[in-house]
């Protein structure tokens, strides 16, 4: 059996326990989330081994923290330092991939990168900031991060303007925005919407970072 055929497999069974995820959270069946959010990542890392003509490490790594991740904020309470911790080291392994891909250079373009997440990261920690309490400081490092995250990835974007820059950069703003809402959820005005959301933009990003991975890889061979 071809490897596209076998990739094309585990697509699909990543999309279909995405779904089924996003029916536990949905309709709060604990159990199907239980099942199923560990599997999101697992098929993901199976899906990219078996397609990938390079397996990055560092990418493997960052799906393997985002399955610890997961795990631990299955305990949203008991485990929730833990989960920021593993999501921590994907961010930090992310953005180390975006400036191995990034040969061009624009002190402009940098500049212009940083602009709307530096005001991204002082809005969420000023709504943030009187419910946080000994939090803060946890929080404002993982949001310091992720930030670093869009500034790198859209300063990629504006260097190289291709179509997997692009779909890199709309998986970083997916992935910001699914932490962003886990922060107002927890810290600022739970919603009922909010747990649904996570989980769907955090499927999309994920796919979206990994399919950007996977033309690199495939624009680099040619």
């Amino acid at each position: 059996m071809s490897r596209e055929s076998n990739g094309n497999k585990l697509i699909w069974i990543y999309f279909i326990v995405t779904a089924l995820d996003l029916i536990g959270v949905g309709l709060k069946v604990d159990w199907l989330v239980m099942l199923c959010k560990p599997l999101m990542m697992t098929s993901l890392m199976a899906f990219y081994w078996v397609v990938s003509t390079r397996r990055s490490k560092l990418y493997l790594g960052a799906l393997f923290f985002s399955l610890l991740g997961d795990i631990f904020l299955l305990d949203k309470e008991g485990h929730f330092l833990l989960g920021i911790g593993a999501f921590l080291v994907t961010q930090l392994l992310f953005i180390i991939l975006v400036l191995k891909r990034s040969s061009a250079f624009s002190k402009s373009n940098l500049i212009w990168s940083a602009i709307p997440f530096l005001i991204y990261l002082f809005l969420l920690m000023r709504t943030l900031a009187p419910e946080l309490d000994d939090l803060f400081y946890p929080v404002l490092i993982y949001g310091s991060v992720i930030s670093v995250f869009g500034i790198t990835a859209l300063n990629y974007h504006l260097n190289q303007r291709n179509a997997e820059s692009l779909i890199l950069l709309s998986g970083a703003l997916l992935f910001i925005t699914s932490d962003s809402m886990i922060a107002l959820n927890k810290f600022y005005s739970p919603h009922m919407i909010y747990p649904v959301a996570i989980m769907l933009t955090y499927a999309l990003a994920q796919y979206l970072i990994c399919h950007s991975m996977l033309m690199e890889e495939q624009s680099v061979a040619e």
